[in-house]
Formats: C-alpha cells, sequence, structure tokens
C-alpha cells in the first residue's frame, strides 16, 4: 500500500484518450468530406468537358 496522495494519472490517461478518440474521429470526418470534394470536382470538371465538346461540334 502506497503513502502520500493518489495518483491522478489514471484520469489523465483517460481524458488523453479520449482527446486522441476525438482526433481520430474528426480526422475520419475530413477524409471521408476531401474525398467528397474531389468526388464533386472530378464531376464539375468531367462536366464542363462534355459540354465544351458540345459546343464545339
Amino acid at each position: 500500500m502506497s503513502k502520500g496522495r493518489p495518483s491522478k494519472l489514471t484520469k489523465t490517461n483517460d481524458q488523453e484518450d479520449d482527446e486522441l478518440q476525438k482526433l481520430k474521429d474528426e480526422n475520419e470526418i475530413l477524409k471521408l468530406r476531401n474525398a467528397h470534394l474531389e468526388n464533386l470536382s472530378a464531376l464539375a470538371q468531367k462536366k464542363r468537358k462534355s459540354q465544351i465538346k458540345k459546343k464545339s461540334k
């Protein structure tokens, strides 16, 4: 049995784990948004190219 004040490391570790999980979740959301925006950009570019081809005919 140890003497003195109880350690607060477990609380800090839990808080760090929560913070890490929040950051991982946020990172995953940002990756999904980025992929979605890249897809939208590719679709818009494809649409512009097809409109240019139609106008040139």
